[in-house]
């Protein structure tokens, strides 16, 4: 009977530990990027693809005018 009381007690304490120590997660990421933030990102990946483009139209001299 004592170690059946000890047990519950220790699977409690446990189960209280886990509780608290899930909600406190020191790389919590902000559910929302401000917008200043998103244009940069976006404005980067603009920049990105013209570079990649202008180097592939540079290589094979390709022509990006025909649709």
């Amino acid at each position: 009977m004592c170690c059946r009381v000890s047990f519950q007690r220790l699977l409690f304490c446990f189960l209280v530990l886990s509780l608290v120590g899930c909600d406190q997660n020191p790389q919590r990421k902000p559910r929302e990027q401000s917008r200043e933030s998103r244009e940069e990102v976006e404005k980067k990946l603009e920049d990105a693809t013209n570079q990649v483009f202008a180097e592939f139209t540079r290589r094979y001299t390709a022509d990006g005018t025909w649709q």
